[in-house]
């Protein structure tokens, strides 16, 4: 009875559903990368190397670079991740976390082998949450993004 009805939540959910009982983000999209024999080079600008911390606990990095003073826009994050993508199989995210008084900024970046994939979101909650949501948000981005079939 309950397999049928987890089996029809995750159905009506779709790619809202991310994993089941202690799967984490960073387990989803390790996996992911696994299955589909690709490495992840990351560039995170601006969250501390958060992004990185938690994706390091899955070995879901190949490298990665962060830095707490440039902060790019797009069109910057973009050419930035285009200067460093090198095989076919690799997997280049660039994050841009840009903090203001009263709203926040991410840009996303992403270049995989099935394309590429941008967005720009803004943040208007409490400053003191502004890098929490960034940093979900960043790594739902990339799992969305990465799924087959997406």
């Amino acid at each position: 009875m309950i397999a049928s009805l987890a089996t029809e939540i995750e159905k009506r959910l779709g790619d809202n559903f991310y994993g089941k009982n202690e799967e984490t983000l960073e387990q989803i999209i390790a996996h992911q990368l696994s299955r589909r024999d690709w490495s992840l080079k990351l560039f995170e600008f601006g969250l501390s190397g958060e992004v990185v911390r938690r994706l390091k606990q899955n070995n879901s990095l190949q490298k990665e670079f962060n830095s707490f003073r440039d902060l790019p826009d797009l069109p910057s994050l973009r050419v930035k991740l285009s200067e460093n993508k090198q095989t076919n199989n690799e997997v280049v995210f660039g994050i841009s976390f840009i903090p203001h008084s009263n709203k926040q900024t991410l840009h996303l970046c992403l270049l995989t082998p099935d394309g590429n994939f941008e967005s720009t979101r803004t943040y208007g909650g409490p400053p003191e949450n502004g890098s929490s949501w960034a940093v979900n948000s960043a790594l739902d981005f990339l799992r969305r993004n990465i799924m087959p079939n997406h």
